[in-house]
């Protein structure tokens, strides 16, 4: 019985595997599109059977030589013999010998997808289509010496003849050129495929269709007649170059426009190049002009560092944008953040670009001494160093990781002196676990208690403030620099939490004669927000309309290397957290609409492990733990276009109620968030608007 289960277990998640990479050829690795595409694909019966032959000689020589599930699991690894399997099906009658060359051809292809992922992985450039357009071409060029298998004509269109004749020539080409992508050069088919792409992306269909329009008026330009340019069969590749670019491989925005612009143009040149080899050999290039302009240019705008590079794709090209640009305003993504190296209240002396010292390749540099309420760095006449309040305060560590160099042995300076030639005077230098170098100079003489080599946490004790270096009153400097060297070219950074000026502040920087105050840390709260692996949470979902839900709440753990925390709702939504720095987040949320923990994440999406009262503090929210259906859409499709789309609430420590209150503006409303915490672990409720999340007692 088991193993029939497996059997039935292991052939489902094959057709899902094959249903994905069917929706993969046109950008939507969904299998409800894939499945659609492959009842479409039956118009054309030929086409439809090659393929599903070339998919049934993969998995079957996958199995012989026993690959690894992972690897046959990959749409990327898939759709390539594929294609080629539809490509053989659309010119070649399958007979017996066709199937078995059908089977052979898939198997080669795979074998060249294998080879050139890994010839491009070190760039993380994606391998597209290329594979099936060199091994489709080979073929054709091959057959050309087994006549029997060639079947031009073979499928009659006449049936549409009558439906196209109705529409004008560009929407026509435009609904051609979407069926062209899957062998069925037909308006009928065209139309159902560009419908399939509208319920997936609207911000990919509209660059696709804006690069096709594009690609056909500048084409037209150089034929001197745009209607030529609708003729070409080649055209669809303007429109895979705008369903690339717009939003699948790069961020959707104006800037990325530009590109899909100049992307597009080089398409021109590669389909009329290519157009020249199609003429003089007789055999079609498939997509080999997409493939030719934008597999270099995938790899330059990522080795570029473009930051509209996508390095992580999510489902949609909508979703890639809004996780995108909620994670780059809530946690600078690229940019380093520390913890703050002491404990109670620092003023900012020098910050970054200041006028002293904090110029060219150490413009990213914090100073940081101690002030009085008056602004005054010392007490008395402030002649001696001991005089000056930050002289021998206690440093901590701000990252974890490994001392890679230091100095301990130079004497402070007289006030009034520099010491020009030890710059630095008494420093550390530590590579954090994520890969940064942290250097903190101007130490006491012999106040630092590390050593080379020697592992430290974040917020161990380093050493003490002196006045050592170029130094004209104590202080503390601290930047991160791009290698382990003294005194390399300073990185940007952030300190991941402090209080100022009456408010929390996350992943900011502060300014000159900016007062900062750390923390203090609530163990309670850590306790109870620190979710133990493998409890169990009941809660009762009251959604305010008269309908209530049970369901529970599981704390679960990634099995890959990064082992990441997320709870599990059983009902499709996962919410990723973690405790860093001195606070709790979630920083990652998946799921449907029909998940409660998005109103976790929009309750209270961070949290200062500090029970400081009234501190208000900010954070940004994802548009799709906020909003659903249309007007998540909609705001999605605005922030593709670089219209600025922006959640940010303001929250706030009761601690008296021990509750934590927010306050959300939206488009026309303000949404109302409270959240109070269990005794023992986690919250006993969560309200946002007029729905509440309530935690069920466990009867005994």
């Amino acid at each position: 019985m088991k193993d029939s289960e497996t059997i039935h277990s292991k052939l489902l998640l094959n057709l899902r595997n094959h249903l994905r990479a069917y929706g993969a050829i046109i950008f939507v690795p969904d299998p409800r599109a894939g499945a659609l595409l492959l009842a479409l694909g039956f118009i054309q019966p030929n086409v439809a059977l090659g393929g599903l032959l070339a998919v049934a000689a993969l998995f079957l020589f996958g199995s012989m030589i026993r690959l690894p599930k992972a690897q046959l699991a990959r749409p990327g690894i898939i759709y390539n013999p594929l294609l080629v399997g539809m490509s053989i099906g659309a010119l070649f009658k399958l007979d017996p010998t066709v199937c078995f060359f059908t089977c052979a051809a898939s198997i080669f292809t795979f074998v060249v997808t294998i080879g050139l992922e890994h010839f491009l992985a070190p760039t993380g450039t994606p391998v597209l289509s290329l594979p099936f357009a060199i091994v489709s071409m080979l073929i054709y060029l091959g057959a050309w010496k087994f006549t029997n298998f060639f079947t031009f004509y073979y499928y009659d269109f006449s049936m549409f003849t009558g439906i196209e004749s109705h529409l004008p020539l560009l929407l026509k080409s435009l609904l051609k050129a979407c069926g062209t992508i899957v062998f069925m050069p037909n308006v009928i088919s065209g139309a159902i495929i560009l419908t399939i792409m509208l319920f997936h992306s609207r911000i990919m269909v509209f660059w696709g269709v804006t690069a096709f329009l594009i690609g056909i008026y500048i084409h037209g330009s150089t034929l001197g007649s745009i209607d030529m340019a609708l003729l070409n069969p080649y055209s669809f590749n303007y429109l895979l170059v705008g369903l690339a670019l717009g939003g699948t491989f790069l961020l959707s925005s104006l800037r990325s426009g530009i590109v899909i612009m100049v992307g597009v143009s080089v398409a021109i040149i590669l389909v009329s190049g290519s157009s020249r080899i199609a003429d003089l050999f007789r055999i079609p290039v498939f997509t080999l002009p997409f493939n030719g302009a934008m597999i270099p240019f995938i790899m330059a705008l990522k080795l570029a560092g473009l930051r509209e590079a996508l390095f992580q794709q999510r489902e949609t090209p909508e979703d890639s944008i809004t996780h995108t640009t909620y994670q780059n305003r809530r946690f600078k993504i690229g940019e380093p953040s520390i913890a703050l190296p002491f404990i109670g209240e620092m003023s900012i002396m020098q910050g970054f670009d200041g006028e002293l010292t904090h110029t060219g390749k150490w413009r990213h540099g914090i100073d940081l001494f101690i002030t009085d309420s008056q602004g005054c760095s010392h007490i008395g006449a402030g002649t001696s160093t001991d005089q000056y309040l930050a002289y021998g305060k206690q440093v901590l560590s701000p990252v974890s990781g490994y001392v890679v160099a230091l100095r301990n042995d130079l004497p402070d300076n007289i006030l009034g002196h520099l010491d020009h030639i030890n710059n630095w005077g008494n420093y550390v230098i530590i590579h954090s676990t994520e890969g940064h170098y942290v250097e903190m100079s101007h130490f006491l003489q012999n106040s630092i208690t590390l050593w080379n080599n020697q592992w430290i946490n974040v917020g161990d004790p380093v050493g003490l403030i002196g006045n050592s270096g170029y130094s004209l009153q104590p202080h503390l400097h601290v930047q991160m620099q791009e290698t382990g060297y003294l005194g390399d070219n300073t990185i940007p950074f952030n300190f991941s939490c402090y209080q100022s000026q009456e408010k929390i502040r996350f992943s900011s920087i502060p300014i000159k004669d900016e007062k900062i105050k750390s923390l203090d840390i609530s163990y309670d709260l850590l306790r109870i927000l620190s979710f133990i692996l493998g409890t169990v949470h009941p809660f009762t979902w009251d959604n305010g309309r008269g309908k209530t839900i049970d369901f529970q709440i599981q704390v679960a753990r990634t099995q890959d290397t990064l082992g990441l925390f997320y709870l599990d709702d059983g009902m499709g939504g996962y919410l990723y957290f973690t405790i860093k720095h001195g606070f709790f987040h979630y920083y990652d949320f998946y799921g449907s609409d029909k998940s409660p923990l998005r109103h976790f994440m929009t309750a209270l999406p961070r949290m200062p492990l500090s029970e400081t009262a009234d501190i208000p503090w900010n954070d940004t929210l994802p548009l799709d733990a906020v909003f659903t259906g249309f007007k998540r859409g909609a705001l999605q499709f605005a922030a593709g276009l670089s219209v600025p789309v922006n959640i940010t609430g303001t929250w706030a420590f009761d601690a008296k109620s021990r509750e934590v209150r927010g306050s959300i503006p939206v488009p026309g409303a303000r949404i109302e968030t409270s959240v109070k915490f269990d005794s023992e672990m986690g919250f006993s409720e969560i309200r946002v608007g007029r729905e509440c999340i309530t935690r069920r007692k466990i009867r005994v």
